[in-house]
């Protein structure tokens, strides 16, 4: 189902191009308008062709007493006063823009912003049974590679992430707090939109900071996790970062259309992948087996990430070849 999106702005200059952009989209569940005017706004209204009403603050004091405010979404010119629920930061990467507008209207009763896909989301895992630095920056590589293609989401499942170290990036909420959120009806999905952040074209979704708080979480739960996201996003790429904290580590690997297995050479490291994949035997069928690409790679004292947009890791050219000969 489609929804009449009607953009009244005192810029017609932004208004016309964020139009343009929205309908440019294809899948999302919106049709643009663009208004010259606020009284061509208020028509639009009184004629029931505005089912969400996206408005500067100036334009919205006007007509405030004629439009059911649950329907307008404020874009704010500064980011002081942007409150997460109706109020946004108009002057940034419009895909953002267009991923919160997205969460807002899913709290509207009679919105309904599924996408429709043309495409299947694919979900890459990323897993060592060494050192988990290696699986992160391999996993990190991978998604700045696909996020040049097409929408990527990257997700750490590792108990002790440095991802905010590295990146720099803080979290209002923690990936437990998403699972919380599913008790509620449309919950979930909503979380998922309004807590990514963004690394270069890349989204990412608060970490896991105890992996215990995610223990009790099931596989069925895992499931309607990675299907809300197909269902409400228009990622192309999932990447996942996993590590041995992971309770379901299998389960979750199930869920993944390609395995990119990273594993460290020496005795010792050696010993722990061959285990792991004589696990994957016993338990599993050769279709997962069928799944998985392992890389072995050499690991200095120190593993240093490179977090900006162009740059790899020291484990670039593995993420590189798997990207490459996996993915294309």
């Amino acid at each position: 189902m489609t929804h009449n999106l009607t953009i009244c702005d005192s810029n017609q200059f932004y208004a016309r191009k964020l139009s343009e952009f929205i309908n440019s989209r294809k899948g999302y569940p919106f049709l643009a308008r663009y208004c010259n005017s606020i009284e061509e706004c208020k028509q639009m209204i009184h004629s029931g062709k505005a089912d969400i009403i996206l408005s500067n603050m100036e334009n919205y004091e006007k007509m405030k007493d004629e439009v059911d405010s649950e329907r307008v979404i404020v874009m704010l010119d500064s980011k002081e006063g942007v409150d997460g629920n109706n109020r946004i930061y108009k002057y940034q990467n419009c895909d953002v823009v267009l991923k919160e507008i997205l969460k807002m209207a899913s709290s509207i009763e009679d919105i309904n912003v599924y996408i429709n896909r043309s495409t299947t989301m694919k979900v890459i895992a990323v897993y060592t049974p060494n050192d988990s630095r290696i699986a992160t920056s391999i996993a990190l590589d991978i998604g700045k590679l696909l996020s040049g293609r097409a929408s990527t989401l990257f997700i750490s499942l590792d108990g002790m992430s440095v991802i905010p170290d590295i990146t720099g990036i803080e979290f209002d909420m923690d990936m437990s707090d998403l699972f919380c959120e599913n008790m509620t009806e449309g919950g979930l999905s909503n979380a998922i939109i309004g807590s990514v952040r963004r690394l270069g074209n890349m989204d990412i979704l608060p970490i896991m900071h105890n992996y215990q708080d995610m223990a009790s979480v099931t596989n069925e739960e895992w499931k309607n996790f990675i299907r809300d996201i197909e269902r409400k996003s228009d990622y192309e790429y999932v990447v996942i970062d996993l590590t041995e904290s992971v309770r379901n580590l299998f389960d979750i690997l199930k869920l993944a259309n390609y395995i990119c297995v990273a594993a460290s050479k020496g005795t010792v490291d050696g010993y722990r992948y061959r285990q792991f994949m004589k696990e994957i035997e016993i338990l599993y069928d050769s279709e997962l087996k069928e799944r998985i690409n392992t890389f072995f790679v050499d690991v200095k004292s120190e593993i240093v990430f490179e977090t900006s947009a162009g740059s790899m890791g020291p484990f670039g050219n593995y993420s590189r070849q798997f990207v490459s000969g996996v993915l294309m």
